[in-house]
This record gives C-alpha cells, sequence and structure tokens, in this order.
C-alpha cells in the first residue's frame, strides 16, 4: 500500500510599510490568518518566513 502524500506548506509574512500594519497587514494578522487557513485546507505548516521590509543596510544579519 502506498501511503497518502500530506500537504505541507510554508508560511511567508511580509510588511514593508507603517500604513499596512495600522490597517490589519500586520505580521501578528497575517501569521493568524494563515494558520487558520492551513488548518481549514488541512496543510502541514513547514516552516515561517518573517520578511519585517527593513532595508538590508538595517538588517543585523546582513554585511554592510
Amino acid at each position: 500500500m502506498i501511503p497518502a502524500k500530506s500537504s505541507c506548506t510554508a508560511i511567508y509574512i511580509r510588511v514593508s510599510l507603517e500604513e499596512q500594519a495600522k490597517y490589519g497587514f500586520s505580521i501578528d494578522g497575517q501569521l493568524n490568518e494563515l494558520k487558520q487557513y492551513c488548518k481549514l485546507n488541512k496543510l502541514g505548516i513547514h516552516d515561517t518566513y518573517i520578511d519585517r521590509g527593513l532595508p538590508a543596510a538595517k538588517q543585523p544579519d546582513v554585511p554592510s
């Protein structure tokens, strides 16, 4: 018997403008919506990637 394939996805979240965060597109808001979507559609979450929209020069792990 062949095992059933499981569906797995990654979540990518990005907020680039302060205005987006003000109007319901905050990182927490997006994460909650996407987790709920995955739950309703029986998708496993492999990983979550968060892009806070910082310029490369201001990101702590990016060399100048």
